[in-house]
């Protein structure tokens, strides 16, 4: 049976490998020796493209990738930490980013965050500005929901409370603004 979910890691649908991700990661628990390495492998793959693609396809599909690991398996995510952020933190600094890259590099770094909190705290000061950025950026939406999920996810698993507003005064008046002029009820509550 897990002969065939492992050949589905390797289908040609970005979706299937998703999925297969995700079931290998809630199995993991059960049957480590087994499935462990072959998770691993599929994390390496899966940085070494996100890294060297250039393609925003395959980039955006790693980061789901590396977000469903996170979600799925946090225990097994935390040992690979410095190196998965080593990964994703430059891909929401790229100039030539596409929006839905940086909108799952986001979504990864906010299930990183909940899976091992404690291991963002040094990666935090260089998070922040980005996402304050992403965050005053009307042009995109859902760039904006990320950032504020990874922002809400990110002070909930490091501590880092107090810190954002003495370090980017201009926080304080974004997340306000987007109080007031924001439609949607989810972006709202999670401002608050």
């Amino acid at each position: 049976m897990l002969d065939s979910i492992f050949m589905t890691l390797h289908d040609e649908k970005l979706e299937m490998q998703e999925h297969a991700v995700a079931l290998l990661g809630k199995l993991g628990s059960l049957n480590p020796a087994y499935v462990l390495p072959s998770l691993r492998n599929i994390l390496l793959e899966t940085l070494t493209q996100l890294t060297n693609s250039g393609v925003p396809r395959l980039e955006e599909h790693s980061a789901r990738l590396i977000a469903q690991v996170a979600k799925q398996s946090p225990k097994f995510v935390k040992p690979y930490m410095n190196p998965i952020l080593t990964a994703l933190v430059p891909k929401l600094s790229s100039e030539i980013s596409h929006v839905d890259v940086t909108v799952q590099v986001l979504n990864a770094i906010s299930e990183l965050a909940v899976a091992g909190g404690a291991d963002l705290v040094f990666s935090v000061e260089t998070l922040f500005p980005s996402l304050v950025q992403f965050l005053q950026d009307s042009s995109s939406l859902s760039r904006r929901e990320a950032a504020l999920r990874t922002m809400g996810q990110l002070c909930q698993n490091t501590a880092y409370i107090v810190d954002p507003y003495k370090e980017h005064p201009e926080l304080l008046d974004v997340l306000l603004r987007l109080l007031r002029t924001e439609m949607s009820a989810s972006m709202r509550r999670m401002t608050m």
